[in-house]
């Protein structure tokens, strides 16, 4: 019984295969019966991968196929009198790849004599019309079109060293083209950017073209640079009566002096000691800051941005996931037997914080926004009535009684705390000012 419940399934699947051949079959034949041998010997191949016994397919696909190689064979020509040469060389490659095709299934197509030397002529034409045409381009003042055709050629054909050259240097010229004309509108990260994918292009070469594109991408990262200063974050009550003590302090060292969330090249972070003493001289280290009062702070700074903000609230969550009672022996000759009690707990720490952006020389916020974070740390600790010290414990089992312990891990839990948190709005205010750049 339990036997027929196992081969049903499949028996149900070697079914649904076949009908999934048998279609595939039922649609390469229409195709040929319609004369589209192109369509219907690749039909036949697909069949044939499913089913090398499939000997009625194997037959029609040696005269199908046979049909569609003259058939693209007579396209090229037809395409070639025209000059459509990058048409042409399509259809030389699925001439190509029906003739493969056919024979991971053991049936031989042949191609004529002249494909390999027709289809390098057809490559070298076609080359020479799309740099005819970039170049048409590009005095036309049409650098994207010029751009696309020299992408087109670089993944389209499999290029000569010589050809390589040229259209390299075709496309790093209207790429540059286009990054000059970013920088002349006020774009300089996307002229930048821009830049930077001539130097990715012309790097093997390492010749004039490649140090004018590293000079051009040195020009717009300086005129796109903005100076951002960083100033330490105040807090409300609500933060206040639930965070600990020191834990604002290192939130805004990891603000200040972290690396998490800062990518961009474009935001210079000005020195965070020279900031917390301007501030400090201020008198405005303090208090949440006015949008007046974070301007004064850029002007007195020389920055070009304000960052400000308050940590607003703090939450600390623990959930005891285990506990038992332990045996235990007191130390020394009057020993007694006792216990204690140990604890295996989940702690959750959860921080938010509201930011904003000031562009100094407007005095308008430019980017605010909240984040929040949370840190997660599994614990064993363990409790005692009396003094733990007297209890007889190796010294894993004594760490779980030790206050300084338990802190050493809360701390730990506060820094990676700090750092999600930081991480996020960095990675915000970057994003947000990247997009002012330009």
């Amino acid at each position: 019984m339990h036997r027929s419940y196992l081969v049903l399934p499949l028996l149900v699947v070697l079914v649904a295969g076949c009908v999934t051949t048998k279609k595939r079959y039922q649609d390469a034949f229409a195709q040929e019966q319609a004369g589209n041998w192109v369509a219907a010997a690749e039909g036949y191949i697909q069949v044939l991968e499913k089913d090398r016994n499939y000997e009625d397919a194997r037959a029609r696909l040696q005269d199908t196929g046979e049909r569609a190689i003259t058939l693209l064979w007579n396209t090229v020509e037809d395409l070639e009198s025209t000059g459509t040469f990058a048409l042409a060389v399509r259809e030389l490659d699925r001439m190509q790849a029906l003739r493969d095709g056919a024979e991971g299934v053991n049936v031989i197509l042949t191609l004529p004599d002249a494909f390999e030397d027709r289809r390098s002529f057809m490559v070298e034409a076609a080359l020479d019309a799309i740099l005819r045409d970039a170049e048409d381009a590009m005095v036309n003042g049409q650098p994207d079109r010029a751009l696309d055709l020299l992408e087109g050629a670089r993944r389209d054909y499999v290029l000569s060293d010589d050809r390589q050259f040229e259209v390299d240097h075709r496309l790093a010229d209207a790429l540059l083209t286009l990054a000059r004309a970013d920088l002349a509108a006020g774009r300089p990260k996307s002229g930048y950017d821009t830049a930077l994918r001539a130097v990715e292009i012309l790097d093997p070469y390492d010749d004039d073209a490649e140090i004018a594109a590293r000079e051009l991408a040195d020009l717009a990262l300086a005129e796109g640079i903005r100076v951002l200063a960083l100033v330490p974050f105040w807090r409300t009550e609500t933060w206040q009566r639930n965070a600990p003590e020191d834990l604002r302090a290192d939130m805004n060292d990891a603000i200040a002096f972290g690396e998490a969330g800062r990518r961009s090249e474009f935001i210079a972070v000005l020195d965070p000691g020279k900031t917390r003493r301007g501030v400090r001289a201020m008198t405005l280290d303090a208090k949440v800051l006015t949008r007046a009062e974070m301007r004064d702070i850029g002007q007195e700074l020389d920055s070009d941005y304000v960052l400000a903000g308050e940590f607003t609230g703090f939450l600390e969550n623990e959930r005891i996931r285990r506990t038992r009672e332990r045996d235990a022996r007191t130390r020394g000759r009057g020993g007694v037997d006792t216990t204690y009690t140990w604890r295996q707990m989940d702690i959750r720490l959860q921080a938010t914080a509201a930011w904003r952006v000031l562009d100094v020389v407007t005095g308008e916020f430019v980017l605010e926004g909240t984040a929040e974070s949370d840190a997660r740390g599994r614990f064993e600790r363990a409790t005692y009535p009396g003094n733990w010290r007297s209890l007889d414990l190796p010294g894993s089992e004594q760490l779980l009684f030790d206050p300084e312990e338990w802190a050493r891990q809360d701390r730990q839990l506060h820094i990676e705390l700090s750092d999600k948190l930081a991480e996020r709005i960095m990675r915000r205010v970057e994003d947000g000012l990247e997009r002012l750049i330009d």
